[in-house]
This record gives C-alpha cells, sequence and structure tokens, in this order.
C-alpha cells in the first residue's frame, strides 16, 4: 500500500503504536478533517517511508519534540487549518529532507529562536493567516534552500532585516 486516506473520521489522538510496522512502506498518509488533538511523541515512528502527511483541519494546539524524529524521508508536512498555538524546538527533528512545510491559519503568535533549524532543505514555508506578532531574528536560521515564505495576513508591525540572513536563495516573499 503506497496511499492511506482515512479523511473525515472522529480520529482523535496518534499513540506511537497506531500505525504498525506492518504499514512501514506507506509513502502518504492523509488525516485530514479528523478530530485530532494530540500527536504523541514518536506518533509515526514506524512509517520509516513516509514522504507525505496531511493533517490538515483538526484540533491539534501542541506539536510536541520527536513526533517526527524517524520520518526522515518526509518531504511534505501539511499541518494547516489546526489551532496550534505551540511548536516544540525539536518537534521537526529529524526531518532533514522536508522540502514542504504548511502552517497556513493556524494560531500561531511568534516564531523562536530555531524554530526550524534541522530543516536545511526546506524550499517552501506556509506562515500566512496565523496571528503571528513576534519573529524572532534567528527563527529561519539555516533555511539556506528557502525559496518560498509567506507570512502574509499575520499582525507582523515590522520584520527585521536580520530576519532574512540566511535566505540566500529566497525568491518569493509574501508579507501582505
Amino acid at each position: 500500500m503506497n496511499v492511506l486516506d482515512l479523511s473525515g473520521n472522529q480520529i482523535s489522538i496518534i499513540k506511537n503504536t497506531t500505525f504498525t510496522r506492518r504499514l512501514r512502506h506507506l509513502k502518504s498518509l492523509i488525516l485530514t478533517s479528523n478530530n485530532i488533538h494530540t500527536l504523541q511523541s514518536d506518533a509515526f515512528g514506524n512509517l520509516t517511508e513516509l514522504t507525505h502527511l496531511h493533517l490538515i483541519g483538526n484540533q491539534l494546539e501542541v506539536i510536541v519534540d520527536f513526533v517526527f524524529h524517524k520520518n526522515k524521508k518526509l518531504r511534505l508536512l501539511n499541518l494547516s487549518y489546526n489551532p496550534i498555538r505551540m511548536i516544540g524546538l525539536n518537534a521537526f527533528n529529524g526531518l532533514n529532507g522536508l522540502i514542504e512545510l504548511d502552517l497556513r491559519a493556524c494560531q500561531l503568535i511568534r516564531l523562536p529562536a530555531r524554530q526550524f533549524f534541522p530543516l536545511n532543505q526546506l524550499q517552501i514555508l506556509w506562515l500566512q493567516q496565523n496571528r503571528i506578532w513576534f519573529i524572532n531574528n534567528d527563527a529561519l536560521v539555516h533555511l539556506n534552500n528557502l525559496d518560498t515564505l509567506s507570512l502574509a495576513h499575520n499582525q507582523l508591525n515590522e520584520l527585521n532585516e536580520a530576519i532574512f540572513i540566511d535566505l540566500i536563495r529566497l525568491k518569493s516573499l509574501y508579507v501582505f
């Protein structure tokens, strides 16, 4: 099986035992429009071949540390339309090959230093439609491959140019 679509169900918790090793060859997992409010640390640990993960439109408020650390082949992570307020500083640990991260329409209010540090291959980062009012100067550090960044429709009053110092390949920046 390459794709598993469990959209529109009533799943509420993803434990580290939810997906067994029998699904280890799964490439794409779609968990859109469930009622997921909890992802345990290492929740997707048995899905080592996973390249696409869609968690759109759930009830996630916190992304805990090390939840994706065994998903080294993940290329697309879509967490949009969740009421996410907090992301652990090690939440994206292990996602060195991630290309696209979608955090649009969450409830993020700030981006702390090194929030996306391990994502050195990231090319597309969607952060629009949040409530971000503060971005630490080191929040986007080491995102040397970032090509597209959307910060539109947030509550930003100013942007320090130091935020963009490592974004040497940035071609598209959306702020309005």
